[in-house]
């Protein structure tokens, strides 16, 4: 009883918090009920989730039961499980699932109100940058975007992707906002959730970081390049740490196409329908295959796939309307955030296009990146709008 009183209490508080955060900032009631509506869709996601892996399996119930990869079969207390990556995970479980005893189905809504809250992020950072593009009853037209399925179904229960989708977004509001010390520390406390979740994208939006301020460098305040120095050092010194981490011993014998050929023949799922043969692809299908497929005439396999295939091809097609629609501006004109976003998705799909083989894992992995790169260019298409409508 205690723990569907204290997940009502959690949503009774999101609700709490979303008409606070409205009123004190003079927000308007559409958006309001932009920011309930879009709890209530998410929280119902929880139920397709629940359902799917309930009846398909999965690592959630592995990491709420404490029993996933990497699970320390000797661990007898709390502090046994805390670590980096899979034991970060179980660390967080073990108060609710080992000591409260509480289901999985609750550990699912307590990860999806986290999730919840990287949607809403996303939410102030459309409302405050896109408000000169295509309204709807005066909210951007862009806030849409951000009910796409994909993202929400696999942020919707117990799992990495939840804790780092609220890591990404955190990070991202707080490089839309003024450099003001609260924001840094926002930015800080993202970062390290997503390092103790997953080391390796935490490297990998450190690299997106340093690629934007470097191009940023000859601009920068005597005080943000001693800032940018700082970080790149340490972010040298951290190579080392990050191999030992890594288990990678013998750098000269590192072949990172040998290395991609074994990720994907390990990540392929082989035998299984949601297999893809990306040995046998070239560069460009294969980043093809990770954005968009299986496309609709590849639907085969029930409604998970459908589902998949329908968003993929509305995906594209919003990719390339915006690309026709977009007004191509100098980089000095993108927001910091928007210039991070699209070197993540640029690295992130490189990274996975050669790593995965298998759609049902693609779907999941690029989730939160193809939202990076739709809204980038959502933002071009709003400039274009907002130049046109100064013209007339």
């Amino acid at each position: 009883m205690l723990q569907y009183l204290f997940v009502i209490l959690l949503i009774c508080l999101c609700i709490v918090d979303n008409m606070r955060m409205a009123k004190r900032k003079a927000m308007p009631n559409t958006y309001l009920a932009h920011l309930q509506g879009l709890l209530l869709y998410h929280m119902s996601m929880v139920l397709v989730f629940s359902y799917y892996i309930g009846m398909e399996g999965g690592d959630s119930k592995g990491y709420w039961a404490l029993s996933g990869p990497l699970a320390d079969p000797n661990a007898d207390s709390w502090g046994d499980y805390f670590g980096v990556g899979y034991p970060f995970i179980y660390w967080l479980n073990y108060l609710p699932s080992k000591v409260l005893n509480w289901s999985w189905w609750t550990g699912n809504i307590i990860y999806a109100l986290i999730a919840y809250y990287g949607f809403r992020y996303w939410s102030n950072i459309i409302l405050y940058h896109y408000h000169s593009g295509p309204k709807f009853k005066g909210l951007p037209l862009a806030l849409g975007l951000l009910y796409l399925p994909n993202i929400h179904f696999w942020t919707a229960g117990v799992g990495k992707e939840a804790l780092c989708f609220w890591g990404l977004s955190a990070l991202v509001f707080a490089l839309s906002q003024k450099s003001e010390r609260k924001y840094w520390v926002l930015a800080m406390m993202a970062l390290a959730s997503v390092f103790m979740v997953r080391t390796y994208l935490a490297a990998l939006i450190a690299i997106a970081l340093i690629g934007v301020y470097a191009l940023e460098l000859k601009w920068l305040s005597k005080r943000y390049k001693i800032i940018f120095v700082l970080a790149l050092v340490l972010s040298g010194l951290s190579i080392p740490v990050f191999y030992w981490y890594s288990g990678i011993k013998e750098l000269p014998n590192l072949n990172p196409i040998e290395i991609s050929r074994q990720q994907i023949a390990m990540l392929s799922g082989e035998g299984i329908g949601s297999s893809v043969p990306m040995l046998e692809y070239g560069q460009a299908m294969r980043l093809i295959t990770y954005w968009f497929r299986p496309f609709i005439w590849e639907i085969k396999g029930g409604y998970m796939v459908m589902a998949a295939a329908i968003e993929n091809s509305l995906m594209m097609v919003l990719l390339i309307f915006f690309l026709l629609k977009a007004r191509w501006q100098s980089w000095r004109i993108i927001p910091l955030f928007h210039r991070f976003g699209l070197l993540l998705f640029l690295f992130s799909s490189l990274l996975y296009a050669n790593s995965l083989g298998n759609w049902g894992i693609m779907m999941r992995m690029k989730a939160p990146y193809m939202l990076l790169i739709i809204l980038f260019l959502a933002w071009m298409y709003k400039e274009k709008t907002k130049e046109a409508s100064q013209g007339i």
